[in-house]
């Protein structure tokens, strides 16, 4: 109703059409002036002792802009800056430096017009120059020896992330007991040339023990790294244990004895073991005549072959028995 007797007055009428275009056209001018706003940085990428350079423009003559730099990994602080705009619209900041710790980061910058409520936002990054370091092969498998070395080896290779002089340093760990390594040969790359690979080669002695082993290559300048990892697996010989001497009295009702052989073999992988008398194979339990019968047992696996023999004895302990047949009637002749 109040509405409807101020627009029944002239002067009114001429004030809200006013008021009325100064919004509508104060509207457009700050959604062009959003459209149109942009920051930048000097760069995409950077590496540690880098500052950004960031750039505006835009934006509200005279306000402050707020800069949020946040980073995609939780253990880095966001930092927050500010910048004045000048007449054209423009502003610049050249405070942020990239640190050691944010190598590998990935930052969101978002631009806040503290007056015109712009809000723009870019991406740029802090790459390694040292992308990933490989092994090849990927394993290696060795016997132990029991006495002496052995030697197996491994290329590593090393891959570029971005352009930039690298002075890389090679760092090899978690060899186990028994194992030894050369030493890799440090480089310089410049510029975006790529880096050399080198050969690793392992000494396994007496010493070292079965299993499956990770070892771990990392080639690093400064904070830059990478680690690359591959797998030693150690077998070893078999060894073989036979039992003492069996001896066992007969099966009843038989000349002979069933006997369960028992010969134990340590090695790695897990050894096989077989038996035989005089190179015929036989398997547990085995029947024996009565006697003495000597049984070699032989364990196997990749790394070699152990052997052991024992005897058998079966005894006739059983007292024979005899049945008299029926009574027999002849006449004589």
């Amino acid at each position: 109703m109040k509405l409807i007797l101020l627009l029944s007055k002239p002067k009114w009428v001429g004030y809200i059409t006013s008021m009325l275009l100064f919004l509508f056209f104060t509207g457009i001018c700050a959604i062009t002036q959003a459209q149109t706003a942009s920051v930048t940085t000097d760069k995409l990428d950077y590496y540690p002792g880098d500052y950004v350079t960031i750039t505006g423009e835009g934006f509200q003559a005279g306000e402050k802009v707020k800069l949020l730099i946040e980073h995609t990994y939780y253990y880095h602080d966001d930092e927050v800056l500010y910048a004045t705009v000048d007449n054209d619209g423009n502003f610049s900041n050249s405070e942020y430096l990239i640190t050691d710790d944010e190598l590998g980061e990935i930052f969101l910058l978002t631009a806040t017009g503290l007056t015109s409520g712009i809000v723009v936002e870019t991406w740029f990054t802090d790459s390694p120059m040292i992308h990933a370091v490989s092994l090849s092969p990927t394993s290696n498998t060795a016997c132990i020896p029991s006495s002496g070395t052995v030697q197996v080896s491994y290329t590593v290779t090393s891959v570029r992330g971005r352009a930039g002089t690298v002075n890389g340093i090679f760092t090899i760990s978690a060899l186990p007991n028994g194992v030894t390594s050369n030493a890799l040969e440090s480089f310089t790359a410049n510029g975006n040339n790529p880096f050399p690979d080198r050969l690793l080669t392992l000494t396994i002695t007496s010493s070292a023990e079965p299993g499956n082993y990770t070892i771990s290559v990392t080639l690093a300048d400064g904070n830059d790294q990478a680690t690359g990892t591959g797998t030693l697996i150690l077998n070893k010989v078999p060894t073989i244990t036979c039992p003492n001497s069996i001896s066992e009295d007969n099966d009843e009702g038989t000349c002979g004895a069933s006997v369960v052989l028992s010969a134990t073999a340590n090695g790695a992988p897990e050894p096989v073991i077989n038996y035989d008398i005089g190179g015929t194979a036989i398997t547990s339990p085995h029947t024996f005549p009565v006697g003495t019968t000597t049984v070699t047992a032989t364990a196997t696996n990749e790394c070699g072959v152990a052997k052991c023999d024992f005897t058998v004895t079966v005894t006739d302990k059983q007292d024979p028995t005899i049945t008299a047949p029926a009574a027999v009637s002849v006449s004589s002749d």
